[in-house]
């Protein structure tokens, strides 16, 4: 639950940075920071799956296909933000 809200927090912050954007310099500050709140959001994917591995000892199945869903959101999220900045920049 914890990762969820992490990622919806990190895209809507996306969101944000790309809305106050004012000129130029904004929009490639905008885009260092979304690069590094996407990275964070992969890692802290990454770091809860390494956790719940550990915990248990052993890798199942399950936490394979819920650690590819997690970053399949994430993957689409990021999608949608680069076809946006594109359509934007046209």
């Amino acid at each position: 639950m914890k990762n969820d809200i992490i990622n919806y927090v990190s895209s809507g912050l996306c969101w944000i940075l790309t809305a106050i954007q004012m000129d130029e310099v904004l929009k490639y500050v905008n885009l260092g920071l979304s690069i590094l709140v996407t990275l964070f959001s992969v890692a802290m994917t990454l770091y809860n799956f390494y956790a719940k591995v550990k915990a248990k000892g052993k890798v199942e199945k399950e936490d394979i296909e819920s650690a590819k869903d997690d970053l399949e959101k994430i993957k689409e999220e990021l999608e949608g933000f680069l076809k946006e900045r594109k359509d934007d920049n046209r």
